[in-house]
């Protein structure tokens, strides 16, 4: 199933964002990510796009599509919409 990512945006409004807590030992998905990752990872779990991260993290659209591969396969999940559905379950999940 894929869903837009304006949609997927707006269903993850209605809370308010997740903090980035350090990496937790209990989660061993989110140890792995590297600090570059962990604040992407935040804001892809925000559903901001690749665009709307780079200009909010002043990096290249490049660089954050790298960090954006990284976590696909570092997280499991097949396209970024699902990456951020899976990053917010995560990230709240954490104490």
């Amino acid at each position: 199933m894929v869903i837009d990512p304006r949609v997927a945006r707006a269903a993850l409004r209605h809370d308010p964002p997740a903090p980035a807590p350090p990496p937790s030992a209990e989660d061993p998905q989110l140890a792995v990510l590297t600090p570059a990752e962990r604040e992407v990872a935040v804001l892809v779990a925000q559903g901001l796009t690749n665009r709307e991260i780079a200009a909010r993290m002043v990096l290249a659209k490049g660089t954050v599509k790298n960090d954006v591969s990284a976590l696909l396969r570092k997280i499991g999940s097949g396209n970024h919409t699902a990456l951020a559905l899976a990053l917010d379950r995560l990230l709240r999940a954490q104490p």
